[in-house]
């Protein structure tokens, strides 16, 4: 799905090149800044070496809302419709909660809880002007506070604290960097407003924590603690609107 809206809008990119005229009625040059919402594929994908205790684990790619704020300084440098840009932005929104039950009442099984509980991005943009329409790429460094959860249950114990014995767990709060890419298409719709329409995908690197069996202890020794962790991949795509104030 995400592969074919991506291709959509490079189309229309595209098209957009050939057309484009040296019309600029709207002053696209300056400093800027906005908010945007849209619907997130937040996807994790977690695994351990020996497949023992993560063989359960679904593939999870919710739909969830997200929403943040941005700013950003554009140029046109040359005597063309070429428009080279510098933006950061700042979201939250992005978390997922899926409960795999082994028996009815689910006190035995596996819970995942998985949130980027902040994701930032510092991105380059490139496009091309056609009047008040901005057709563009962009790209760049993500950075990522992430909280990755997995509990497995157990019937007799009956509790999802991971700080009482005999729950084992994998808990990883970490800071993560990625990579990110998008295109958009942005209409100026007043002489200092302008609103956008965006395809974004977050890759972040991949994080991993040792298991523990409550209290902090590791079911492993140090030696063997490699085949005894948890190791965690995600990644975002986003359709998002916003809309920009310019100064």
């Amino acid at each position: 799905m995400k592969t074919g809206l991506l291709a959509t809008l490079g189309l229309i990119a595209l098209a957009t090149t050939v057309q484009a005229q040296n019309n600029t009625a709207f002053n696209w040059e300056g400093a800027y800044v906005g908010a945007f919402a849209g619907a997130s594929s937040f996807e994790v994908e977690s695994s351990d070496l020996t497949d023992t205790f993560t063989n359960d684990a679904p593939p999870i790619g919710e739909i969830i809302l997200n929403y943040g704020i941005n700013g950003g300084y554009n140029w046109m440098p040359f005597d063309d419709n070429l428009l080279l840009g510098l933006e950061v932005d700042v979201q939250g929104g992005n978390s997922t909660s899926q409960l795999i039950k082994f028996n009815e009442d689910g006190t035995d099984g596996q819970l995942y809880e998985n949130e980027i509980t902040s994701l930032a991005t510092l991105r380059g943009r490139a496009g091309v002007v056609n009047g008040n329409v901005l057709t563009y790429l962009t790209g760049g460094l993500a950075f990522a506070q992430v909280d990755y959860l997995i509990v497995d249950l157990d019937e007799a114990i009956n509790t999802r604290d991971c700080s009482v014995n005999g729950i084992i767990c994998a808990d990883n709060k970490d800071s993560l960097l990625g990579l990110n890419v998008g295109l958009g298409i942005e209409y100026a719709f007043r002489e200092n407003a302008t609103a956008r329409f965006e395809i974004m995908h977050y890759n972040l690197e991949p994080t991993s924590t040792e298991l523990f069996n409550g209290e902090a202890v590791p079911i492993c020794s140090k030696q063997n603690a490699d085949e005894c962790s948890a190791y965690f991949k995600s990644g975002v795509t986003q359709l998002r609107f916003g809309v920009n104030y310019k100064f």
